[in-house]
């Protein structure tokens, strides 16, 4: 009986012990999670303060940097201000002292600027009369040199025009009667007194007109026509008239081998 009351109360206790320890653990456990809520709290709470003082301070350097760019646009209106203040004085200053200036030396100054212009009107007088006569000078050489070609070539120019009249016997369709005559009739109505006779007689023997207007750079020459009722000349024409060239020039050459053979 003793042994089964010593089971007994040994089972109880062991019962009791099972109880504390469950009572225990239960506690152990809402200890645990209470301090892993209020660590989450504490966490959560360290995050919304650090959020806070991030956006406090983005705020302040926003209010900042608002504050300094109205520092500076009201700094540069003030110095702009200042500037253009600083340039109207200086130009108030200069018409100033260009007008003191104008006052005490406006007079010599135009009796100087009188004086420069006629003097500049003096050098272009004198310049003018220089080119004048340096033109007038060339103008007198040129004719002086005009008219002694013109004695020079004065029976060239007429042996020339008989050459190719007679040269014109020898060129198909040509008439040395009709060249002859021509020559003579128009030769007097070119500008030069020789030019007219060797072209008048060319023309006629090659059965053309030569002469006529001619341009010169911006300047035009009415001069008049050579065997005017003749056609223009054409491309063809320029071999014709190299043929008849070459039969003068051997017109003169046999003429001198009769002068250098004669006895």
């Amino acid at each position: 009986k003793v042994t089964e009351e010593a089971a007994a109360f040994a089972k109880n206790v062991a019962q009791q012990a099972q109880s504390v320890s469950r009572e225990i653990e239960t506690r152990l456990e809402q200890q645990r999670d209470e301090a892993i809520d209020t660590v989450g709290k504490a966490q959560q709470a360290a995050t919304d303060a650090a959020e806070a003082v991030m956006r406090e301070a983005a705020d302040m350097a926003e209010t900042v940097a608002r504050k300094s760019d109205e520092a500076a646009q009201n700094l540069g209106k003030e110095l702009s201000a200042q500037r253009d203040d600083a340039l109207a004085r200086v130009s108030q200053a200069r018409d100033e002292a260009t007008e003191a200036l104008r006052q005490r030396y406006g007079t010599k100054v135009g009796r100087l600027e009188e004086r420069i212009r006629k003097a500049l009107e003096k050098v272009e007088r004198e310049r003018e009369q220089a080119r004048h006569q340096k033109l007038q000078t060339a103008i007198s050489f040129g004719m002086t040199a005009a008219r002694l070609d013109d004695a020079v070539n004065w029976i060239p120019a007429r042996l020339s025009g008989l050459l190719f009249v007679i040269g014109a016997a020898f060129t198909p369709g040509g008439n040395p009667a009709r060249a002859c005559k021509v020559m003579l009739r128009d030769a007097k109505k070119h500008a030069s007194p020789n030019a007219g006779w060797p072209e008048g007689a060319m023309a006629a023997a090659l059965g053309v007109r030569l002469s006529g207007a001619r341009q010169y750079g911006d300047r035009v020459a009415d001069e008049p026509w050579l065997n005017a009722t003749a056609p223009d000349p054409g491309a063809h024409d320029i071999y014709r008239a190299l043929r008849l060239y070459w039969k003068a020039l051997l017109l003169v050459a046999a003429s001198l081998a009769v002068l250098a053979f004669a006895p």
